[in-house]
C-alpha cells in the first residue's frame, strides 16, 4: 500500500531535507520516535521537529539520525551542507520552511543555524494561545512578589478572578489584559507580544461553536490535539479517537448515555465532532504521532462484527502513515507500566524554545491534565517503556489485519 507523505514543499530547502529524512526512516522500516530518539541522544519531539521541517538538525544529530536508520553519514552530512548554502543564498525576510500559506521566516546576519527558522503559527490553538498567555501573566506577578487576590482588587476585579485565570479555568479580554500589564508596568516589546498573544488567545477554534455542548476538559483536550507538533498515545481500552471510524465512533458515545444520558441528536453531533478532529491527520506540517495500544483493544467487540471489522481495517491502513509509528503491546508481553490510559501533548514553545510537553489522563466524566515537568517526564518514561516491550509496527500491523479476518471476519 502506498504511504501518503505529508504535503511538504520539495523545493524549499529545510522542507525537502525534511522530506528525504522521513524517507530514509520509511526505508529503515519507519522505526519508532521514542527508538529514534533515544539513539540520538534526545527527545522524540525534537526527532519530530526535525522530521517536519520545524528544526534544521545541526551535524551531529544529523549523523545520530542517519546512523540509526543505516544511512550514509557522510553522503548526509553534504546533503546538510547543500542546504545552508541555499539559505546563504536567500535574501532577508525570504520564506524558510515555507509551508505554502504565507508564513515567514527571518534571517538574522549569523551563521546558518536552527535560529534562521522562527515559529510558524500554521496550526495555532487559541486554547494554548490562553494556557501559554496565563502562563507568563502568572511568572509576571510571581516575579514582583504579588498574590493573586491583590492583583484582582487593583481594577475591582472578584478576588478569585486572576487565580481562576492562571489555572486555565477563565478568560480574559484583551483590554483586561492590557489593564494588567498596566498595572505590572510591562512595556516596549514584551507587552507588545503579550498583547498579540491576548488577541489571538481571544478568538475561537471551530470546537468552541459547540461550547454549550462539548464539556470544556474536552475542548481544551482538542485545543491541545490541535495545537501539538507530536503526541504520544498509550491507550488500554479503545480505539483512539484520532483513528477511529464513524460506526465504532457512533457506539462509543452511545455507550455513555447508559451512565448518563443523551439526546440521539447530541449524540451525531459529537460524532461528528470526533471525525472532524481528525483532520489533523493531514495537517501541514504534519503531525508526528506515536500510539502503542493493548492488544485486548484488536478483540473487545465495539458494535458488531462489521464495525470492527472495518475499524482494524482502517487501524492497518493508517499504519502507512509516515507521520504515524503504531504499534500494539501483545497479551502475552510482560511489561512494567500498570495504569489508565494517558496522551503526551509535545507543543513547540515560542520563539525556537524547547517544546513543553502537556500530559492528558482520561476519567470516566473528564480529563487530568498534567505540565509539571517532573510529572510529564514520568510519563515519558512510561511510554517508552511500553514501546520497547510491544511489537514492531510492521509485526503490529501483521497482528491488526490477522485479528480482523480470525476475530471480525463473520457475516459482512
Amino acid at each position: 500500500m502506498p504511504k501518503r507523505g505529508p504535503r511538504l514543499n520539495p523545493d524549499d530547502p529545510v522542507q525537502g531535507l525534511a522530506l528525504e529524512l522521513q524517507r530514509l526512516r520509511m526505508h529503515a522500516g519507519n522505526p519508532p520516535l521514542a527508538e529514534l530518539a533515544r539513539k540520538m541522544s534526545c527527545s522524540h519531539s525534537t526527532v519530530s521537529a526535525y522530521l517536519n521541517s520545524r528544526r534544521l538538525p545541526p551535524p551531529e544529530q544529523l549523523k545520530s539520525f542517519v546512523l540509526a536508520c543505516n544511512g550514509d553519514p557522510a553522503a548526509w552530512q553534504s546533503k546538510l551542507e547543500d542546504v545552508h548554502q541555499q539559505l546563504n543564498r536567500l535574501p532577508a525576510q525570504e520564506t524558510l520552511g515555507s509551508t505554502g500559506h504565507g508564513q515567514r521566516g527571518t534571517r538574522s546576519g549569523a551563521a546558518p543555524g536552527n535560529d534562521w527558522i522562527r515559529s510558524r503559527e500554521v496550526h495555532g490553538s487559541p486554547t494554548v494561545r490562553r494556557r501559554r498567555l496565563a502562563a507568563q501573566l502568572g511568572e509576571i506577578r510571581e516575579s514582583k512578589g504579588m498574590s493573586g487576590d491583590a492583583v484582582a482588587k487593583a481594577p475591582g476585579w472578584p478576588t478569585s478572578k486572576i487565580g481562576r485565570y492562571e489555572r486555565g479555568r477563565g478568560g480574559l479580554h484583551p483590554q483586561e489584559v492590557e489593564r494588567l500589564l498596566d498595572y505590572y508596568e510591562i512595556t516596549g516589546d514584551r507587552r507588545a507580544l503579550l498583547v498579540n498573544l491576548a488577541e489571538d488567545a481571544a478568538q475561537k477554534g471551530w470546537w468552541e461553536d459547540s461550547a454549550n455542548e462539548i464539556p470544556a476538559d474536552y475542548q481544551q483536550f482538542i485545543g491541545l490535539e490541535h495545537e501539538a507538533s507530536s503526541i504520544s498515545i498509550w491507550h488500554l481500552d479503545v480505539v483512539p479517537g484520532l483513528l477511529q471510524t464513524e460506526g465504532y465512533a457512533r457506539h462509543i458515545i452511545n455507550s455513555y448515555s447508559r451512565v448518563e444520558p443523551i439526546a440521539p441528536a447530541l449524540v451525531e453531533r459529537l460524532v461528528k465532532v470526533r471525525m472532524r478532529r481528525q483532520q489533523v491527520l493531514d495537517r501541514n506540517p504534519p503531525l508526528m504521532l506515536s500510539i502503542v495500544l493493548d492488544e485486548s483493544i484488536l478483540r473487545r467487540q465495539i458494535g458488531d462484527e462489521l464495525v470492527m471489522h472495518q475499524q482494524l481495517q482502517r487501524l492497518a491502513r493508517e499504519a502507512d502513515r509516515p507521520n504515524l509509528t503504531l504499534q500494539i503491546l501483545p497479551l502475552r508481553t510482560w511489561h512494567h507500566v500498570f495504569g489508565e490510559s494517558f496522551v503526551i501533548f509535545s507543543i513547540d514553545a515560542d520563539g525556537g524554545a524547547i517544546p513543553q510537553n502537556v500530559v492528558s489522563i482520561e476519567h470516566l466524566k473528564n480529563d487530568l491534565s498534567l505540565e509539571g515537568e517532573r510529572d510529564t517526564h514520568l510519563y515519558e518514561i512510561a511510554f517508552q517503556s511500553l514501546v520497547n516491550a510491544a511489537l514492531d509496527p510492521v509485526s503490529s500491523q501483521a497482528l491488526i489485519l490477522e485479528t480482523a479476518e480470525s476475530y471480525w471476519s463473520g457475516p459482512q
